[in-house]
Formats: C-alpha cells, structure tokens, sequence
C-alpha cells in the first residue's frame, strides 16, 4: 500500500528480515563468537582448538540459516541447528556409543558423563596453558555450540541482537581472570562484530528512513559498547597482576585451579597475603602439604586418586605408609588457624596421623595422608594435627633395601619418550653412584649448585609448566622455579629406580613468636611451594630439597663429609622468596599482623576495582537499549525547531511498540488508534487526547504542516496522557519490560521502520 491509498509504504510481510539478511545475522553471530574466543589462546595450547570451536558453531547457524532461506520459520532453524550440533557431538566425540555412529542412545549419556568428568580432572591438574585433550576439547564444543543456539534463538527468533553482546562478554572475561591479563584487540574485535551483529539484522524491504534508524540504532548500542571496552582497560592497568588463584586475595588451591597452581605467576604477584598461622611444640622447621602428585604421563604431573580414603574422625590415629620402628621420630602437636585460604585442600604436616577440630566432613588419603573435602571448606578453620618430625640419617637411606612394595612401584611409572635431554643429565649426574640415596643425593646437589632460582626466566623463555618438555627446556637454560626443581628431581629419581611423588604446600613461613613451649608461625602466599619426596624401605616417604634459595634442606640429604657438626641446618641456608618487607622478629608479633594487613590493601582495592568495573560493564550492556530509548524520547522533545505532529504520533506507537501492543506496518494512523483504543480500554480523556495528536498528525500530512506545533506543550501533555493509559493498562511486568528491554530498540520495531516513506 502506498500513501494515496492511506496505508503504508511496506510489504505486508511485516519487518521479518530477508533470506540474505537471514545469512548475514548467521555470518555476524559466527563472526562475534569466534572474536570472543580470542583470549582463550592464551589459555590453550597450540591452535588446533580453533577448529573445533569453529565446528561446533558452524554446526549450529549454518543448518539453521538453510532451514530459514528455504522458508523455515526462524524458531524451527534454532530448533534443527540445536540438533544438529547435538549429532556433531556425537560423531565426533562418542561415536562408538551410537547406532551407526550418529544416533545417540544411552550408552552415549554414560559416555558423556565420562568424558565431562575427564575434562573436569584435566582443568583440575593442568596448569594454564593447558593442553587440549580430548575431554577439554568436548567442554569446548560443548559450550561454544550452546552459546551458539542461544545467540541464535535470542538474533533471529526473538529478534533481540543486543543480548548476544552479554554471551560475548562471557566468553570473553574467564580467560582474562586466567591469564591477569585484558586482551584489548580482543576486546575491540568483538565489540566491532558486535555492530555488525546489529546491523545485520534489518527489515527486508525497509525504506530508506527505517533502514537509517536501525544503522543509528545499531551504532548507538554498538558504539557504546566499544566506549565501555575502552573504559575498561584504562580503568584496570593492573589486572595483570593477579591470578586466578587469588581473585579476592585469598588462595583457593582444591577448587578448580591447577594442581600446581601457577606457581610462577603467584610467586610474582606483589606482596605476601596472610593464608594461615600455626604454632606447633615441635623445634624443627615443618613444611605443610596440600597435596601430592603421583602420575606422571609426560604433559604435567597429577594426582592419580587411586589410594584407600577413610573419613576424618577426631581422634584416629592412622598409620605411616613405610615407616618402622629403625627410624628415630619426633611427635608434635600443630595448632592451625585458616586465615586467608579456601578451597578444599586442608594444609598439615606430613607425615600427620591425626586431626582434631575440623568442621564439615573431611577424609583422609591414607597412602599421602593428606585431607580434603567433597562438601566443606577450609576457610576460617581452627584445628589440631597431631604430626610425625622423621629423623633418619644418611646412613640408614644408604642402608635402605632396594625392595620396592607392590603399592609402590606405580611411584616409578615414566612415559617410555624420554627427551634425551633429561636422558644425558641423568647419565651424568647417577654416573658411579652405588646407592638409590648416593643418586637422590647427587641429584639434589646438582640442581642446588648448577641452577639458578627464578620465577621470571620459564615465563620470558615459555616454559612455564612441569612436563617432559619444559623440563627439558629447564635442564637446558638452569634456570627456574620450585616447580621446575621438584618436577625434575622426581623425574630424574624414577629413572634412577626410586619411587618418587611431587608435594605441594608451603614453606615453614616465619616465626613470629613463641609461648607455653609452642613455637608460632605465620605463612602467606611468598611461601607457596613444591617439592619432591622419595620413598626408601624401611623409612617410607621422605622430603628432599633441590630448590636452591628457597626452603631448608633436610639433615639427611646434607653430605656426611659436611663437617657442620649439626643435624640442624644453618640459619643463612633458609631462604623464601623476596618480599617487600623485612621479616618479622618474635617480639613484634603485632606489627606483623599490622604489616600484612597493610600489604594485602592495595591487592584487596584492585581486585574489588576489577570486580566493580566488570560488574559495571555487565550492568552498562543490560541499559544500553533503555538509554537508546531514553535518548530518542529526549531527543523528539527538545528538536531545535520544536516538537512535531510527527514526533508526538512516532512517541505513541514506540511506546505501545515497548508495552507489548500490536503495531502493524499495514495499518493506517486512524486504525492504529482504533486498536489502542480498543485494547487498552482508554478512559475518555485518555481518548480524547489520543484524538487531538492523531488530528495533529494527519493535518501536519495531509495539509503539508511539517513545522513545529503551534501549542507543543498541550502536545506533550496528551501524549504523556495516553502513554500513561496505554501502561495503566499492561501488568506490571510488560511496564519493566518496556522500561529495561524496550522492543522499539531491541527488534527495530520502531516508529521509523512503519512511518511512511514520504509526507505530504
């Protein structure tokens, strides 16, 4: 219909956008998901995930994009894409479970299950980067084609594009919490297909009028997004110095980081948060585990949770793994307090028999005699350890049998592709060592003496992890961290035909006083640790130290041709990582407290910044159509020429647009207002008023009258009229929705897209 017929200037297929316009939407969300994966190359190794990723989305928009270009209505293409990305799932990754390889039964449920409980144990073990194994591979298609159908379902079907933005916003942030970094090309790049994502969705015969209020439309929301991305990076120059590991400035080691925990970065990060103090009647210096890592497959070292559990009750004592009555032991009582630790790893001595105290429900690996949690948390603990202090002597490690028990011999498990790298410096270190200790011995003098401590050099040089490969890369610069030393020594120690595991925990911390035959101690995040222990016949699981400049070596792994004359080692032998501040003496006990609160501060403000910034930025994209709204009401009021027949009549059909009325393209003005009427139930001034804007607006048409309205101000008083009837009328929720969500905004469904091409 035209004008000189009364109606609009539009098909009558409504504002439903072409076949093209329906692939260029498809094209655009493609485009935008996978800009929003951007920063997930930081946090995988090597390239190949691309594909992947790329598949899964593919799998999604490209079989509804036919569906609709054939004439599918949209809501059926996001209903086959989710189909088919289901099916591609399973022919890629369960196809044995399946009839013919494609149809899913329910074997394919079970080894579903089996494949997201891997991929949960691969991120639980991993340090970033991690590998792509096959389960994290499957989580990855697994949420990228999810995100996939719901932009979709949210683009197409429910003609709402803006929302899309939230679903790149949440691909885009976890990595950059990961790596403590902001990507900001990424960041651009997605905001960039972010506009193309609005602008790709436009009516398929729109006039030149609507299709220019949907670019301004686009480009309001659109450029607002890619200000905000801007205002995030200025406001956050120190991201980048936080982990994962701490996002609040406690360590939550046990709830979903690496098993190694990223030590590299955490050693880097300034400061030395508080994670618990303990006080133990024990004079020796006692490191405090939180796991141990058995296996070793050749890519990082994990823990196998394959030994014997048993619940934590106070008052059980366990027994020893190894250890006999030869073996001159100390018993010590530890007193803990969790300070500034969650997660549920329970730090303690090893070897501990017993734990007294502890809230929730606990057990205990009785091979590593370590204790954790499936339900409770460490955090804000207050418990008693009952711990051994072994005292065995260099003679009786070069005594020790070379029996190894059953249980054991797993502890000597190594890939048979050993680089030859590792090969050569095991041949030269081992080289005329007639005992297993006279190996572990010279293993351990040779990393503290030809090696350098440093937590930069593996990030600078990329090797920052603890399989085959960065080990070697280690063996070859000399150069590391504690991660690098342990992961080598217990490597190193297999091949050499002693069972070995890697511990991680702390250093002992610094002491901070003493009382009532207790010794107190205070450990923060500079004592994060890992070390090697080697199990001998007889004596069971010991601690060596081949970190130099970090820890305490212990009395049995010193050379008994040192002529010390102490079992106890050195003070100036004891070193931790640099710290800002100088350590604390035993008599100022509260000026230590003083001191970490005022270190951990400026962590705690950044990181809530980050937090208040990202939550900003979440709040900015969920009001952004209601400010664009906001915007073009303010604008039609305050014209520089005055407000128009025109302005007032567009204010009513967008506001009944917002609260849910039917506006159709193929009405004229008067059967417009006939329906309002008719659906709202207006009350007769409310009529009235609706009368005189219709009257202004035709006469401002029909008689050629496109300047300002003699009396504007009566104008805006019967439009705010009928618009308050109009909302009067709608439940409460259909009001929210127009205010937060307005459909004028979100589907183009504007008075631009159903005004007439020409006036007059």
């Amino acid at each position: 219909m035209d004008e000189a017929t009364g109606g609009w200037n539009r098909a009558d297929k409504g504002d439903e956008p072409a076949r093209g316009g329906r692939w260029s939407t498809s094209l655009a969300l493609s485009i935008l998901l996978l800009a929003s994966l951007i920063p997930l190359a930081a946090v995988v190794e090597g390239s190949g995930w691309w594909i992947t990723a790329g598949v899964a989305i593919a799998s999604v928009l490209v079989p509804a994009g036919v569906v609709r270009s054939l004439g599918g209505a949209p809501w059926l293409g996001s209903v086959v894409g989710a189909v088919t990305w289901v099916l591609v799932l399973v022919v890629l990754f369960v196809p044995d479970s399946a009839i013919l390889g494609i149809v899913p039964t329910v074997d394919t449920v079970a080894a579903v299950q089996e494949l997201a409980i891997a991929a949960g144990q691969s991120i639980y073990v991993q340090s970033v980067p991690v590998d792509p194994v096959t389960p994290l591979l499957f989580l990855l298609a697994v949420g990228t084609g999810a995100v996939a159908v719901l932009a979709d379902v949210l683009a197409v079907s429910l003609r709402s594009p803006a929302f899309t933005g939230l679903f790149a916003l949440g691909m885009l942030v976890p990595p950059s919490i990961f790596t403590g970094s902001l990507d900001m090309v990424a960041y651009l790049a997605t905001a960039v297909a972010f506009l193309f994502v609005l602008r790709s969705d436009r009516p398929a015969a729109s006039s030149r009028s609507a299709r220019s209020s949907s670019r301004v439309g686009a480009l309001a929301v659109g450029a607002a997004a890619v200000a905000v991305t801007i205002v995030v990076g200025t406001l956050v120059p120190g991201f980048s110095t936080r982990s994962v590991v701490q996002p609040d400035g406690r360590s939550s080691f046990g709830s979903g980081v690496s098993a190694l925990a990223d030590l590299g970065r955490d050693l880097l990060r300034p400061g030395n948060t508080p994670h618990f103090a303990y006080r133990t009647t024990s004079t020796s210096r006692q490191y405090l585990r939180l796991l141990t890592l058995d296996r070793f497959e050749g890519a990082q070292w994990s823990a196998s949770g394959e030994h014997p559990t048993v619940a934590q009750t106070d008052g059980e004592r366990l027994a020893v793994p190894g250890l006999t009555s030869g073996v001159a032991i100390e018993e010590a009582t530890v007193d803990v307090e969790i300070t500034g630790l969650v997660g549920d790893l329970l730090p303690v001595p090893f070897p501990s028999v017993a734990v007294a105290g502890l809230r929730g429900e606990w057990e205990w690996d009785t091979d590593g005699l370590t204790v954790s949690s499936g339900s409770s948390s460490v955090e804000g603990q207050e418990y008693s350890v009952t711990a051994l202090v072994i005292e065995p002597t260099a003679d009786l490690l070069r005594a020790a049998p070379d029996d190894v028990p059953d249980a054991v011999a797993p502890f000597l498990d190594l890939p048979d592709d050993v680089p030859e790298t590792v090969s050569r410096v095991f041949d030269e270190v081992t080289a005329g060592s007639a005992t297993r200790y006279d190996a572990a011995y010279a293993i351990q003098e040779y990393l503290r003496t030809e090696f350098a401590y440093s937590v930069s050099t593996p990030i600078d040089d990329g090797y920052n992890g603890d399989g085959f490969e960065a080990i070697a890369q280690f063996l070859e610069a000399r150069s590391g961290y504690c991660v690098h030393f342990a992961s080598a020594m217990a490597i190193l120690s297999r091949m050499a035909g002693i069972p070995a595991r890697v511990s991680l925990g702390y250093l002992p911390g610094d002491r901070v006083g003493s009382d009532d035959g207790f010794v107190a101690y205070r450990v923060g995040s500079n004592d994060l640790h890992s070390w090697p222990e080697l199990y001998f016949a007889g004596v069971g699981w010991v601690p060596f130290e081949p970190t130099p400049g970090r820890g305490s070596v212990p009395a049995y792994a010193i050379d008994a041709s040192n002529d010390s004359g102490t079992d106890e080692v050195p003070e100036s032998t004891v070193s931790r990582a640099p710290s800002a501040t100088p350590t604390p003496t035993a008599s100022d006990e509260s000026a230590v407290e003083a001191g970490a609160v005022a270190r951990d501060e400026p962590s705690g403000l950044q990181t809530g910044g980050v937090a208040l910034v990202l939550l900003l930025v979440v709040v900015g994209v969920l009001l952004s159509p209601a400010a664009v709204r906001s915007l073009r009401r303010r604008r039609r009021w305050r014209a520089p020429r005055g407000a128009t027949a025109r302005d007032a009549w567009d204010e009513i059909v967008d506001s009944a647009t917002d609260l849910g009325f039917e506006v159709r393209e193929g009405d004229t003005e008067r059967d417009l207002a006939s329906r309002l009427r008719r659906l709202s139930l207006l009350d007769p001034s409310s009529a009235d008023a609706l009368d005189r804007v219709l009257a202004a607006r035709e006469r401002e048409r029909y008689a050629h009258d496109l300047g300002p309205t003699a009396d504007a101000r009566r104008l805006r008083q019967d439009v705010d009229r009928v618009v308050e009837a109009l909302a009067a009328s709608v439940p409460v929720v259909s009001r929210i929705r127009a205010a937060l969500a307005p459909a004028s905004v979100l589907t183009r469904r504007s008075a631009a897209d159903v005004r007439p091409a020409r006036t007059g």
